[in-house]
């Protein structure tokens, strides 16, 4: 992977532009120990000094390698360039394996197998819920985007089905969320993690209302049990109370974000699939 190096970083040592985008020390130290590094076609150490103008080879591939089984399936992808990919991805399919199924991941290694890229997802979903994925397609991009997603600068925006006529058409919720002891949901709990969910509700319909959500925290089951927990459960969600049976109305649908590469800000919207 070439890195065409800009203004920003003119000056900079090799290391000091790799911490820049956050790549942990790691796995700097295993660049540099792999021979991957080169300036304009020469081999260099971290320590050596970058010029604008300058293009600087990370050969990835010398430290990284898949974890993920290729198994081929169509994917519905919705962008992509040389760093990330962005699909959009059904109901019942897991982002992650729990080790016993097939899961989104081992079909985007699947679709980069034969040019040897090794992606990486940078949030997730529940089983149930459809919408944006968005993937790395190298350490560096991950990295960058991860932090990202940490520092919580990442706009995120659903769409949901709830059950019930909302009294209240826009409001907020902050309410900290964590384990139920009990079983396998989220509760509302003074001990659990801060998070803040927006909501505006979009239309009402025969016992179900549209509903827009904004997120900042992205605890598990944070959009289900926040709306649950105003008696508005989402349409399908047994598990928070709802009485409707079927699959879960709960849709990713507009992501906005800086590429940490070209610094441009980018939006993206996806339609749910009802």
């Amino acid at each position: 992977m070439i890195f065409p190096i800009p203004s920003r970083h003119h000056l900079q040592s090799v290391r000091e532009f790799l911490l820049f985008y956050h790549l942990g020390k790691s796995h700097i130290y295993q660049l540099e120990q792999a021979n991957a590094l080169y300036i304009n076609g020469e081999s260099v150490k971290t320590s050596d000094i970058l010029k604008q103008g300058d293009e600087l080879l990370i050969l990835f591939e010398n430290i990284d390698e898949t974890t993920h089984e290729a198994k081929y399936f169509p994917l519905d992808i919705l962008w992509e360039d040389r760093d990330y990919l962005l699909v959009n991805k059904p109901g019942n399919l897991l982002v992650h394996s729990d080790g016993k199924g097939i899961s989104l991941s081992h079909y985007v290694a699947a679709h980069y197998h034969d040019a040897a890229i090794v992606t990486r997802c940078l949030h997730r979903l529940d089983v149930e819920t459809t919408g944006m994925v968005l993937f790395s397609k190298h350490l560096l991009a991950h990295a960058a985007m991860a932090y990202a997603f940490e520092q919580q600068s990442i706009e995120k925006e659903y769409v949901a089905l709830c059950e019930g006529k909302f009294n209240v058409l826009d409001g907020v919720i902050d309410q900290p969320i964590g384990r139920n002891r009990h079983d396998q949901s989220q509760i509302i709990s003074k001990t659990g993690k801060s998070a803040h969910t927006e909501y505006h509700v979009v239309s009402y319909r025969l016992g179900v209302s549209r509903v827009k959500v904004k997120i900042t925290g992205g605890r598990r089951h944070q959009i289900r049990v926040h709306l649950a927990s105003l008696t508005h459960p989402v349409v399908g969600d047994e598990l928070y109370g709802a009485k409707t049976k079927g699959a879960l109305k709960l849709h990713f649908e507009t992501i906005t974000f800086i590429h940490p590469f070209t610094q441009k800000t980018l939006t993206f919207h996806c339609d749910p699939p009802w």
